[in-house]
């Protein structure tokens, strides 16, 4: 889709200094999301998604767009509706920094907060907030699967472009675990030794293990 290839990308930078520190002989790579204009992943996410939805019929003029969100997919999702002209509201389970909140509200999006304090119970939040809200419309329910989503749009071929179709490690944030999810099963078929690993705050509540696309569980990493 043009919409979603004019979003921008953010750079993958490779960490020498803590190659050397830690002794490693493979390369790291890294995404810096703050050197978007947006969100530059979440944000190409949220766009195909957003575009898809359309295509299939399920988006409408009056229909209000209900996600569950982080920081960065937050605002990714805010900038995409904002672009499209689309009512969105985000459903978090952890407080935003001020900054990230007033960003994503001067974008025009919603914000409420899941009654919960972490993952457990996020899918059962976001949707009694949705049954209150006329015309909602939750994505996740159109996609049986991360890779039904097309991701082909997304993080996956560009992380797999950006390191030279090598990519053995996929570590990221359980903050945004349907990215990392999704990505994991773009690059699960590029390479099906690859592993994927989530990774959250020692504050974090969620589940002793998480389950990631296609069909393997990953115990929390601290």
């Amino acid at each position: 889709l043009d919409e979603v290839k004019s979003i921008p990308s953010s750079p993958l930078t490779e960490l020498c200094a803590l190659e050397t520190e830690l002794k490693l002989s493979s390369v790291l790579l890294a995404k810096f999301e703050s050197r978007t204009d947006a969100a530059g992943t979440a944000e190409r996410h949220a766009a195909y998604l957003t575009a898809d939805a359309e295509a299939r019929g399920v988006l409408h003029a009056d229909s209000v767009i209900i996600v569950p969100a982080a920081k960065e997919s937050g605002i990714g999702w805010a900038a995409a509706a904002a672009k499209q002209g689309r009512r969105i509201c985000l459903v978090l389970t952890e407080a935003l920094p001020p900054e990230a909140e007033a960003r994503i509200r001067a974008l025009g999006a919603d914000i409420r907060m899941a009654e919960t304090s972490g993952a457990v119970g996020t899918t059962e939040c976001v949707r009694k907030i949705a049954a209150g809200i006329p015309n909602a419309v939750l994505l996740s329910d159109l996609y049986a699967s991360p890779e039904e989503a097309a991701f082909d749009q997304g993080i996956g071929p560009e992380l797999w472009c950006a390191s030279g179709g090598s990519a053995d490690l996929l570590i990221g944030s359980i903050a945004d675990i349907r990215l990392l999810s999704s990505a994991s099963a773009y690059l699960k078929k590029r390479n099906p030794s690859l592993q994927t690993a989530a990774v959250s705050s020692e504050e974090a509540d969620i589940p002793e293990k998480i389950a990631i696309y296609p069909d393997e569980t990953y115990t929390k990493e601290i």
